[in-house]
């Protein structure tokens, strides 16, 4: 197994020209929404602030759940040197036309018990659907394209104008639903990135396997894994917690979401570099770094779990204002579970990198099915309830997906020459 030249890491590795860039705009980015979110919650408290929990909880499950998957395909097409936005248009277009129906669909049943019955969030949603569809895809083209500076401005001016629109609109006395239309806004910051430009050199071959398969497998992969991660606050409200404690369970895991946001916004450049070594015959090399990954991450959760439990309560409160300081289960059990899907989401790159979503897949079902058991046989209040089988069913998954990459990488010392499309 021969290492890549370094020539061709300096150009397409992580010392990549623009990769400071995209670090500096997930930071700037990660820091502006925690800005707008604990402004919001004290501006307006924890029960008349429960519908912008209720809608951003609702945007990123969709958004990781649909968008995510088109945009790692965007990069991983891009980084072959396929022009995706015409080659594959039927693909980006059905998927963000999904993203829309499905937010509008959420917010249209449970108006009343999330939204406070205003119909005008099932608007702000189906709208925030279709800009963040268009914003996920053009970052995705722009990773695949190593384009990473374009990638980091975007990051940093999407959050950064929601955050300033926020701000005006609470100095003005503006209510949740003016707040809500500061999400609206933010992603049309996508148009100072023309990602739409066709790139020279682009060959504009034909994809190797079916995107059908790749995204179905993958989309129910990160389904199974929003359900654990963004839906577990929404899970509070069902199992007869009140907004006040919805509103609790939502700063926690916003708090503690930060590696994981990150991961997403930064994972793009990390898969254009896999798939390059993965196409080059490296795949032995990426598994390990994976493994590695996979083994630190649940040695940092179980360290995890102490931390939050020590000082998680008292960062709530003086980020967010007392009505929203957590028990130390809560913020530790969030803590812990928010490490391990880190190291999953990192883990699982190698995966993508190889079109074997249906791994991937498999993993997050497994977890899953871990946290569903526990939410309905654990008893006691609604917010412990969630954070345990949250934590429980992350390290399951991750486990899962570390087992697999081993698994792999196994396979590989006896058949050196296998491929690595796995979609099933």
């Amino acid at each position: 197994m021969t290492d890549l030249p370094i020539e061709d890491f300096e150009a397409h590795g992580v010392r990549a020209p623009g990769t400071a860039w995209m670090i500096a705009g997930s930071l700037v980015g990660a820091i502006a929404a925690y800005v707008f979110n604990a402004v919001g919650g004290r501006a307006l408290g924890t029960e008349a602030f429960a519908p912008i929990g209720a809608l951003w909880t609702t945007l990123f499950v969709i958004a990781t759940v649909v968008l995510v998957p088109l945009e790692q395909f965007a990069t991983r097409e891009a980084s072959r040197n396929r022009w995706v936005i015409r080659d594959d248009m039927r693909v980006w277009l059905a998927l963000i036309g999904s993203a829309i129906v499905l937010g509008v669909l959420f917010v249209w049943v449970a108006d009343e018990q999330l939204f406070a019955g205003e119909p005008v969030y099932a608007v702000q949603m189906g709208l925030m659907m279709l800009g963040y569809g268009v914003l996920f895809f053009g970052r995705g083209v722009l990773a695949g394209e190593r384009r990473f500076a374009a990638v980091g401005l975007l990051l940093g001016a999407e959050s950064m104008l929601r955050l300033v629109v926020g701000l005006v609109v609470i100095a003005l006395g503006g209510g949740a639903v003016a707040l809500g239309w500061s999400m609206v806004v933010a992603p049309v910051m996508v148009l100072l990135t023309p990602f739409w430009r066709r790139p020279a050199g682009q060959t504009g071959t034909k994809r190797t396997e079916s995107a059908g398969r790749f995204l179905a497998a993958y989309a129910s992969g990160t389904a199974a894994s929003q359900i654990l991660l963004a839906a577990s606050p929404l899970a509070v409200t069902f199992l007869g917690g009140t907004k006040a404690t919805f509103s609790v369970v939502y700063a926690v895991f916003t708090l503690f979401r930060a590696p994981l946001t990150l991961i997403y916004s930064l994972q793009g450049r990390l898969l254009s570099m896999l798939v390059r070594l993965v196409d080059q015959g490296e795949r032995r090399r990426v598994r390990i770094f994976s493994a590695q990954v996979a083994a630190a991450g649940l040695a940092l959760t179980v360290l995890a779990w102490f931390v939050g439990r020590w000082i998680g309560p008292d960062i709530i409160q003086l980020l967010f204002g007392d009505e929203f300081r957590p028990s130390g289960t809560l913020a530790g059990a969030v803590a812990a579970g928010m490490v391990a899907a880190s190291a999953a989401q990192i883990t699982g790159q190698v995966l993508v990198a190889e079109g074997a979503t249906g791994r991937l897949a498999n993993a997050w079902a497994a977890g899953l099915l871990v946290g569903a058991t526990l939410i309905l046989g654990l008893s006691g209040p609604a917010d412990t309830t969630v954070g345990v089988a949250f934590m429980a069913g992350e390290v399951v998954a991750l486990c899962m997906v570390g087992f697999s990459v081993l698994r792999s990488h196994r396979a590989d010392q006896f058949t050196p020459a296998a491929g690595g499309g796995d979609s099933a």
